[in-house]
């Protein structure tokens, strides 16, 4: 007999391979950041890694949560959000990159996909243009709540 219930887990973890550099070329314009993240098959269960996205692989409530350390801009207000194609940017955070020297970001959201869906990262700044922002350490994260 074939197993009637359906699994409700699912997770992913993973962690920035290499420090990386991207531009943000326009102020107040969303930049997709790509991350190369660790893919180990020990830290995915009905999640997969495609080209530096996480692929959720079942529909449900998702919980994404992103620890993050940046550097390269002074005093500048920045904004982090992930993105899927199902919903757009999910909310998003925003900070102050004061001193520009280390500055580390928390990022969580809760979301219902009704999809399979990926997700990507974004980030922009409010203040200025074509500064190199440095992501120096990440951790990346999908939990599915139900």
């Amino acid at each position: 007999m074939a197993n009637q219930f359906n699994t409700q887990l699912g997770y992913f973890q993973g962690f920035l391979n290499a420090e990386i550099d991207f531009e943000i070329a326009d102020k107040d314009t969303w930049t997709t950041v790509t991350p190369v993240i660790t893919d180990d098959s020990n830290f995915q269960y009905n999640t997969s890694l495609d080209s530096n996205t996480i692929v959720l692989e079942q529909k449900g409530i998702w919980r994404i949560d992103v620890i993050a350390t940046f550097q390269g801009s002074t005093n500048d207000d920045m904004r982090f959000t992930a993105y899927t194609s199902e919903s757009g940017n999910l909310p998003e955070m925003k900070w102050n990159a004061r001193g520009g020297n280390n500055w580390a970001i928390s990022y969580s959201a809760i979301y219902k996909f009704k999809n399979e869906n990926a997700v990507s990262f974004k980030m922009q700044n409010n203040e200025a243009a074509g500064e190199t922002i440095t992501m120096s350490f990440g951790i990346f994260t999908a939990i599915r709540l139900y």
